[in-house]
């Protein structure tokens, strides 16, 4: 079997739809808000373009639908936009707070 190809591992990550884990709470306490699951001993202190992220996967997104939602209410450049959500989803994956929609 080839390997697949850059512009297709693109397009996958450009089509898949992100969401908020199921079981992710979002406390807010003195103007900072955190997330956490319940079954998880950790909370996570979200800065707050990581809270309007949160917010906004309360619903499936593809990544250019974050992005344009964040340009939106935020006034962002989409290319900033763009490169910090790049670093920022895989974290928040690998912490077990958002997940492909499947």
């Amino acid at each position: 079997m080839r390997p697949m190809s850059r512009e297709h591992r693109i397009e996958i990550t450009r089509v898949a739809r992100f969401v908020r884990a199921p079981g992710v709470k979002l406390k807010t306490v003195g103007g900072a808000t955190a997330a956490y699951l319940g079954s998880a001993p950790a909370i996570h202190v979200l800065n707050p373009t990581a809270e309007l992220l949160f917010r906004c996967l309360e619903t499936p997104l593809t990544r250019p639908e974050i992005v344009t939602l964040l340009a939106e209410l935020t006034d962002g450049s989409p290319e900033t936009i763009e490169r910090d959500l790049s670093a920022l989803l895989p974290e928040l994956m690998r912490l077990g707070l958002v997940e492909r929609a499947g």
